[in-house]
């Protein structure tokens, strides 16, 4: 009996050996799972944060600039004669009388009319009436 003791002895340590890299493994993996949540987490936020400045930059770009627009210049300043020359210019002609261009004729819309030799008998539905 003493000799198979020390088997046993050396088996539940190998098994204890095994068990705790088993635990050490599961418990790394559960780190690992951890830290891939949090990852993951931080993609999502990223791709959120990049959905809306995607959207700012196209509403920018719908907009248009216009703040770069030149404000409109004021009107030209005139001296009185430069004033009377302007204001004494010949009148601009008459345009001349135009006549309106005349219709273009268009198909009709709608039913045709039944042609002469198709017309309809006359059919009673009771010949005895």
């Amino acid at each position: 009996m003493l000799a198979s003791r020390p088997v046993g002895v050396e088996e539940l340590r190998r098994d204890n050996e095994r068990l705790a890299a088993l635990a050490a493994a599961e418990a790394h993996i559960g780190e690992l799972t951890t830290q891939v949540g949090r990852l993951a987490d931080a993609v999502a936020q990223g791709n959120e944060r990049i959905a809306e400045s995607l959207a700012i930059a196209q509403c920018k770009k719908r907009r248009g600039n216009k703040s770069a627009a030149k404000p409109p210049s004021p009107p030209p300043t005139l001296d009185e004669d430069a004033r009377k020359v302007f204001d004494d210019r010949p009148a601009a002609p008459e345009p001349p009388d135009r006549d309106k261009p005349a219709k273009q004729p268009r198909r009709p819309t709608g039913r045709k009319p039944v042609p002469e030799q198709l017309q309809a008998e006359d059919h009673s539905l009771r010949p005895d009436v």
